[in-house]
């Protein structure tokens, strides 16, 4: 088997510009392995130059849905209005995070139909700015009566002022869900109890991992994208029922 890596010096380089970065070096390397001379003819016979387009995440996902899973595609709402973002940001007391704001923009949530479920690994679903709201403000609000019962403990937030919520178990239950911590830009997770989860990965890497999943499926261990009619469902399914109908999607 083929193996394509880049060299530690190189590494160090990418680091210093980004984590975005090195993971978009990841992925070119696995799609290397597959096509070599993936890239356009440079100046030096044995040279290729492949440039890493400007493609929004987003866009990539999105149109992967249309062509192939058009019910989740048809559940996605337009993107948000300045004006609603800044009606958001009134509500809540804090300012959107760059990244989620670029994100609302073109998809400002799903709606609460069949198929509405888009993200990995359970299928969870891009919240609406009103359950956004909601389910900020039911945080903060615990964490206000926690403190006033126990107090502040330092290192043990049920929730902190920069965590915004984007997706949930569904459209209508916000009982499960992910948020971007707006200081340092990593994705975390909550769940029904106070435990809270924070990972080192960006919303944009999170979202560019799901579009190179949904487009290099063969490239990613762990689920992996499926149809289910015209339903986006990864998997496979744990269900007899809804695995006897699931389509595994290769690409």
């Amino acid at each position: 088997m083929r193996v394509v890596e880049f060299t530690d010096d190189v590494r160090d380089q990418c680091t210093q510009l980004g984590s975005g970065v090195v993971y978009a070096l990841r992925v070119l390397c696995a799609q290397l392995v597959d096509d070599p001379l993936r890239g356009v003819p440079g100046w030096d016979p044995s040279m290729y130059v492949v440039h890493v387009d400007g493609e929004t995440f987003w866009l990539r996902i999105e149109s992967w849905l249309r062509r192939h899973a058009p019910t989740t595609h048809a559940a996605l709402k337009s993107g948000a209005s300045e004006a609603e973002l800044a009606a958001l940001e009134e509500v809540l007391g804090v300012r959107i995070p760059v990244p989620l704001r670029a994100l609302w923009r073109q998809c400002a949530g799903s709606r609460d139909v069949r198929g509405a479920g888009l993200f990995p690994d359970h299928g969870w679903a891009l919240m609406d700015l009103d359950a956004v709201a909601r389910s900020y403000e039911g945080h903060i609000t615990s964490q206000r009566r926690w403190e006033q019962q126990f107090g502040a403990e330092e290192g043990m937030p049920l929730w902190k002022s920069s965590w915004f919520p984007f997706c949930s178990w569904s459209v209508t239950d916000l009982s499960h869900g992910r948020f971007v911590d707006g200081e340092t830009g990593e994705t975390g997770s909550w769940g029904e109890t106070a435990e809270r989860t924070v990972e080192d990965e960006s919303l944009t890497m999170l979202l560019e991992e799901m579009a190179d999943r949904l487009e290099y499926p063969k490239l990613f261990p762990g689920y992996e994208p499926g149809l289910i009619g015209g339903m986006l469902v990864w998997g496979p399914p744990h269900a007899p029922e809804e695995r006897a109908l699931w389509e595994p999607w290769s690409g």
